[in-house]
């Protein structure tokens, strides 16, 4: 798997479909907001329906947190559509988390060449 990393900076399509996998069966904050942003890069709006599941799994109030809104904010970045729209604050986050990933994304490229 790391040979499909590493082939011009591009990871491969097995790649992503783990990082989907991982997506969909996220259980924690911990894990959820960094798979929410790399799938985003990888998969674009192939990964909402990942990102959805994350979201049904925590809907339920006492398992809700910040990652419910940040991975929301992830499908309206995408497109996908929702019920409520993220809030500002989430948005705000996402758009970060991904600045800085699609940062570190081009500097691997960079070092890579």
């Amino acid at each position: 798997m790391t040979e499909c990393l590493v082939r011009a900076g591009h990871p491969g399509e097995e790649v992503r479909d783990a990082v989907l996998a991982g997506m969909g069966e996220s259980h924690s904050a911990d894990s959820a907001l960094p798979l929410a942003t790399v799938s985003a890069m990888l998969a674009g709006p192939d990964a909402i329906g990942a990102m959805e599941t994350y979201l049904d799994r925590i809907v339920d109030q006492p398992r809700r947190d910040q990652s419910f809104e940040m991975v929301a904010a992830a499908i309206a970045h995408l497109g996908g559509k929702l019920p409520a729209g993220p809030a500002a604050w989430a948005v705000e986050a996402f758009e970060e988390l991904l600045a800085m990933a699609q940062d570190l994304q081009q500097r691997f490229r960079v070092a890579r060449a």
